[in-house]
């Protein structure tokens, strides 16, 4: 069993040792630039004031001078991809904001939105 548990623990240091760091993480900032052909978008950074160029594969109403929000990852090559877009000119996109409200209320929320639709929620 100790062979086995040594193996796997080596295969995962050698594996997370060769594969680049993939992890997601938010940006947010406004938009310098649009460029349609590479699918790119320029960003100022909020929390470093650095210009990063990030590659977009769809983009749905991103102009020049948005505010945005979003998911994103490094590739193997070292360029940002955008994941996803959470915030757009500070509007939700994802439903995030709904879905922690609802998680921070709890059950009130369920019983304020969805009387009589549980078992839980029985009228008196």
């Amino acid at each position: 069993m100790k062979k086995i548990l040594g193996l796997c623990s080596g295969f995962l240091l050698i594996f997370c040792l060769c594969m680049p760091a993939l992890a997601e993480q938010t940006l947010e900032g406004r938009v310098l630039s649009v460029d349609p052909e590479l699918h790119a978008v320029t960003i100022l950074d909020v929390s470093d004031r650095e210009e990063k160029t990030i590659q977009v594969e769809e983009l749905n109403g991103i102009k020049p001078d948005s505010y945005v929000k979003m998911w994103v990852s490094t590739t193997e090559s070292g360029e940002w991809k955008a994941n996803r877009i959470q915030q757009l000119n500070r509007r939700d996109s994802t439903g995030m904001k709904r879905r922690l409200k609802k998680a921070l209320s709890g059950m009130n929320y369920h019983r304020r939105t969805h009387r009589g639709h549980m078992g839980r929620c029985r009228r008196r």
